[in-house]
């Protein structure tokens, strides 16, 4: 399945129990093979960096995407950008 850009954007994101994390805002792409690495959420689209948390989801912890909403692992948690940068 494909899914535009402007459809990912603002994309509900919940885990696997079904806990809601936020929307997507942004993606990193890797420019050699043009795959999606990343995708960057936040719990607010309009104000997202200011003291919104912020989470980044590697390709690698995500189940599904459809077009009502992204399924993650359980394990991922909400972060601020910084917390994360130090992890």
């Amino acid at each position: 399945m494909n899914i535009r850009a402007q459809k990912l954007i603002g994309l509900p994101v919940k885990t696997k129990s079904s806990i809601a994390l936020g929307k997507v805002y942004d993606f990193d792409v890797d420019v050699e093979n043009g795959m999606i690495e990343k995708y960057h959420v936040s719990d607010s689209l309009l104000v997202k960096n200011l003291l919104h948390k912020e989470l980044i989801i590697d390709k690698s912890q995500v189940i599904e995407i459809t077009e009502t909403a992204m399924i993650v692992e359980d394990t991922v948690q909400k972060l601020k950008s910084s917390e994360f940068a130090q992890a």
